[in-house]
Parts: structure tokens; sequence; C-alpha cells
């Protein structure tokens, strides 16, 4: 009696089908090729056995299910996948314990990971990333809607068009480049990540905060208020709101990239290193360095307790609202005590 090794998994889905990849372990790699069929290939000699393959009209869907009995990969996680799928095809993937890498698709796309990075190169459409302990990297060119949220890891996204932005972060910084031009909305959350954008066009930035700055490289129109502070570039443009605990902002100059690909995808610069030098949000109409929208210089002691404070939240011992309370009683003391002093 023979037994059938299976090494590949093809199966027509059409120009715009969906195809689903939910993996235990293992790398995943897809790549948008032209033609209306999947083809699903295990990297480096390995087997499919023990994946659970369903074909359906227009669909493929492959799951992993390493603890079935029979299977090779009990005890020993599963393969690296290589995938060859049409552009516009609808994308889920899900990979428990891996990275994943995607390059050249155009249609819906959802990708979720733990404990690996995820990479987009050259993809548009409506994206939505879901990472847990990984780095989120992506370059969009034509335009697309971007939906992101990261426990743990970085977000970094160079665009031509952004139509609609969402991205929440816990401790990951985001690098943001692009132009921001569609119905929106357009927002940012975070717990103590900074954000680094190179934004082409006019807009205004909104930050609410509770130890957060916003700088700005941009000559523009700032405000500042308690709990936030704001810029506008340009005389008119959609609003990028942004929430954030403790997480910096800062403006920085977009430098445009030609490429080939449809539209021209622009980049920001690096977030390490010292701050550009430029005009903060405190122009024109804001409090002055004395004003009472400043807050006072705390020392060191207090710059601890509240990254202590921080650091409680991101371990999940306190939520938002107990942090928040803890953090606005520390402004409340510290500052009363800055103006008895």
């Amino acid at each position: 009696m023979s037994t059938t090794i299976i090494h590949t998994i093809e199966h027509e889905i059409g120009l715009d089908g969906v195809l689903e990849i939910r993996v235990g372990s293992g790398d995943v790699r897809l790549t948008g090729v032209d033609g209306t069929a999947v083809r699903v290939r295990a990297a480096h000699g390995d087997t499919l056995e023990g994946f659970v393959v369903d074909r359906g009209t227009g669909s493929l869907s492959i799951r992993s299910e390493p603890d079935h009995v029979g299977s090779p990969w009990i005890g020993r996680g599963g393969p690296d996948l290589a995938v060859e799928a049409p552009r516009n095809a609808t994308l889920l993937v899900d990979s428990s314990s891996g990275g994943i890498t995607a390059d050249g698709f155009a249609g819906e796309q959802r990708y979720r990971s733990t404990s690996g990075d995820l990479r987009l190169r050259d993809v548009s459409g409506r994206l939505a990333v879901e990472e847990v302990s990984g780095d989120v990297d992506a370059t969009v060119i034509g335009s697309a809607s971007l939906a992101a949220r990261t426990v743990s890891g970085d977000v970094a996204v160079r665009a031509a068009t952004i139509r609609d932005l969402g991205v929440t972060t816990t401790s990951g910084d985001v690098r943001l480049a692009g132009e921001l031009d569609g119905p929106g909305p357009f927002h940012i959350e975070s717990v103590s990540g900074d954000a680094v954008l190179a934004l082409a066009g006019d807009l205004r930035v909104d930050l609410r905060t509770v130890a957060g700055d916003l700088r700005s490289e941009i000559e523009g129109r700032a405000e500042s208020r308690p709990g936030g502070r704001s810029i506008s570039i340009g005389r008119a443009g959609p609003t990028l709101s942004i929430r954030t605990m403790s997480g910096d902002v800062r403006l920085v100059r977009p430098t445009p990239v030609v490429r080939d690909a449809p539209q021209t995808v622009v980049i920001v610069p690096d977030a390490e290193g010292p701050d550009a030098e430029g005009p903060d949000a405190e122009g024109p109409g804001a409090e002055g360095p004395d004003g009472p929208d400043r807050t006072p210089d705390l020392g060191e002691a207090a710059e601890v307790a509240r990254l202590e404070i921080l650091r409680a939240l991101e371990r999940g011992e306190l939520d938002v609202a107990e942090a928040t309370r803890r953090l606005e009683a520390l402004d409340v003391t510290d500052t009363k005590e800055a103006t008895d002093a």
C-alpha cells in the first residue's frame, strides 16, 4: 500500500475569490500573481500532511491541525508556506506563532499574527491587521484603508494615499508617512508609544494626552489646552486624532520616493535620535513656558512614579481609567508642590 505525500495544493478561486489560511506555527509568505488559481507549497522540502483543505467554488481554506493523530508535525510546529494567489483575492491569514509576508495584493486583506512580524509590500485596498508581540511594516501603493491593532509591537506604514486610518497600540511606536485623502476617520491610540508622522498635504493633528507632547518641524497654527494640543498645517484638510497616555508625537517633513508603482510612496525618517529642529506645537495663541497649561518640571522622582504607573498599565495590573486617575492625581500633587516651592 503506497502513501501519497502532499507537497503542493492548487485550486481555482477566480480573480477575486477568497483564500483562508490558518496555521499554528511556521512562516507564511504570500505573493500576488496574475491568474485565477491559488498554489500553496510547503517550503524547504516539507510536506502539507496534517492540513485540512476545503475547496469551494471561488474559495479555498487551509487549516493546520498539528495535534491531529497521525500528523507529522506533532511536537515540532508546522512547515513554512509559500503561497501564490490572485492579486485581487480576499485574504484571511492567521498565524499563531509565525511571521507573515505578503507582496502585491490589492483586494480586502486581513492578517493576524502572534510572536511573528508582519511585512506587507506593494499592497493596496482594505487592510486589517492584528499583531501580538511582533512588528507591522507596510508599504502601500495606490490608496488603502488601514486598521491596525498591536500589543508590544511597532507599526510602520509608508503610503501614497490613506483613505481612512485606525491604529491602536499598547506600547509600540507608530511611524506613518503618506497623504490622508479620503472620507476618514483618521485616528491613532496608544498607551505609551511615540508617533513620528511624515504627512503630505494640508491637515490638522489633534492630540489628547496625559503626559505626552506634540512637536513639529513644519510651520502651522498651534493651540494648547489642558490635556491636549493641536496644530493645523495649510488652509484646510482632514483631522488626525491622536490619544495617548504618555507617548510623544513628532511631525517631520515627508520625502517622496519615486518607484515603479501607480503612485509615489512617501517615507518617514527613522524615529530614533534627537527631536528635529523646528517649531513645537506651542505657536501663536498657546500658553508660554510659564503659562497655566504648562506642566512644571516635576523632577526625577515624579517621572519615576509616572513611569511606574504606565508600566503597571502595560502589565495589566491597572486598567486605563485607574491609571488615568493616578496620573492626574500625581500631576495635581506635584503641581501644588512646585507652586508652593
